[in-house]
């Protein structure tokens, strides 16, 4: 029995320890905003670090002002590229159609965790890289 306690605490000590990384929250940096043509739609591009062992993941948000909550639109990251824009800016192009459509072209490859069809009822076309993949 002693010898059993000899192992369980240090056991529980390394637990601890390793549980105590989990559940901090990630960092975010704004990276650019948007406006669509009529000015109702405002989007935002944000960069999130969750930790030195993960990528860094983007994100696509809309803002409804009215009711004061954000959307996810999109969700992405590098998938372990070495080939990444040093400016974030470089990732994709937004363009809005006749105000009535948003049309996102990716300039890079990437790993996709999110996509939204649409945004209040506006219609969202995405343009691929050949290598982007979905997860």
């Amino acid at each position: 029995m002693r010898t059993m306690k000899i192992f369980i605490l240090p056991l529980c000590f390394l637990c601890l320890t390793f549980l105590s990384g989990c559940g901090q929250p990630c960092s975010s940096e704004l990276v650019q905003t948007f406006k669509s043509n009529d000015g109702k739609i405002l989007i935002w591009f944000e960069k999130k670090n969750c930790g030195a062992t993960t990528d860094f993941v983007y994100e696509l948000k809309s803002i409804n002002r009215e009711e004061n909550k954000d959307k996810l639109i999109f969700q992405f990251d590098s998938g372990n590229r070495i080939d990444w824009p040093d400016d974030d800016k470089k990732i994709f192009n937004l363009s809005w159609r006749n105000g009535s459509q948003m049309v996102l072209e990716l300039q890079v490859p990437v790993r996709i965790f999110y996509e939204s069809s649409k945004l209040n009822n506006v219609p969202i076309t995405y343009r691929y890289k050949a290598e982007t993949t979905r997860i």
